[in-house]
């Protein structure tokens, strides 16, 4: 996938102008440019004082440096893998390994992180397309309308089934049954049990946060910002190579590239998505290119550095990470082996 990742973007450079965009490269605004990462910056405190908030509970909270290293960590891991899923559980994980806090719980305060970037960023992406009515064709409306349509259908569906947890326990349980016909019943015994114990603690963990409203108001609230200071930095860098674009056109291009970005890693997913909805909306391919590769390189690609930097600070060994469940090491329901403790920071 990272070869995937490297060839798109070879790919993007060549069906533009090489020539025009290193132009527009060479006459770029840095101060400008500068900005755009600042806000980039505040946009992962803004994340991580939501993940805290999401997180916090009356006992076992971990502390806010914690929670930014490790939201450090699974971003990361996020980024440079396809799916854009993989750094979640990695995360709930190592809260639960630094903190003891149950890792149920928090995989259900990502859950409805999730839930919430859905809500806000689908909202987003119709009123702005609705606000550019009249401005872009219709043939381009029908399409962004289209595509809006289908994330809200898969996303939706996935939030449902996460949302009933005794669905979700039916499927373990039938996938469990299969299992049993190929593998040691003693082993697969012990796996149903995690799985049963996890979904457990997911599940009265999501209602715990869920039924903590000041929680769930502020996430709500922080994703607003988060969403439309992604709007203002793709806003920023078209101005940044000379050119002013609708404010109505980057919401709905960044809020419908965080969707595409589960497809391939390292912003190559989110950079042709931008690139395509400014274009399909009538703005210069090549300076679409430039914008949309500009925008993750002081983003997406920042957030490598600093995953590393994080590891690095907390002591966290690559192994810990990727020895995460191992089942025959259970300490019962819904509970991790110590045998991969991350260390105290």
């Amino acid at each position: 996938m990272m070869l995937l990742a490297v060839l798109v973007m070879v790919a993007l450079v060549l069906q533009a102008d090489p020539d025009e965009m290193a132009d527009l490269l060479e006459g770029m605004d840095l101060t400008i440019i500068v900005a755009v990462i600042g806000l980039y910056l505040l946009n992962i405190i803004a994340k991580v004082l939501r993940w805290y908030a999401l997180l916090s509970r009356k006992e076992n909270t971990p502390s806010l440096g914690k929670v930014g290293l490790y939201f450090l960590i699974g971003m990361a891991i996020n980024n440079s893998t396809p799916g854009r899923v993989s750094g979640e559980p990695v995360r709930a994980y190592m809260v639960k390994t630094g903190t003891d806090y149950p890792m149920g719980h928090g995989m259900a305060s990502i859950f409805l992180e999730k839930t919430i970037d859905t809500i806000v960023t689908l909202s987003l992406a119709v009123i702005g397309l609705v606000l550019l009515i009249g401005v872009i064709s219709s043939e381009a409306q029908n399409t962004l309308f289209l595509s809006i349509g289908i994330v809200a259908l898969f996303m939706g569906a996935i939030i449902l089934l996460l949302l009933y947890p005794k669905g979700m326990q039916r499927l373990s349980a039938r996938a469990f049954r299969r299992l049993r016909n190929r593998l040691e019943t003693e082993r697969v015994d012990r796996w149903e049990e995690k799985a049963s114990g996890f979904l457990r603690t997911f599940e009265v963990g999501t209602r715990e946060i869920a039924s903590h409203r000041a929680a769930a108001m502020a996430a709500t609230g922080l994703t607003i910002v988060i969403w439309l200071n992604e709007a203002l930095r793709l806003w920023l860098v078209f101005w940044a190579l000379g050119y002013n674009i609708s404010a109505e056109l980057v919401i709905v291009a960044v809020c419908l590239a965080s969707f595409a970005a589960l497809l391939i890693p390292l912003g190559a997913g989110s950079s042709t998505a931008i690139a395509a909805i400014c274009i399909l909306a009538g703005v210069d391919p090549t300076l679409s290119t430039t914008a949309s590769l500009l925008f993750v390189m002081t983003s997406i690609w920042i957030s490598l550095p600093l995953g590393a930097a994080a590891i690095a600070i907390s002591g966290i060994k690559a192994r810990d990470i990727l020895g995460m469940e191992r089942p025959e090491e259970s300490g019962g329901p819904g509970s991790v082996g110590d045998s991969a403790r991350i260390p105290p920071q």
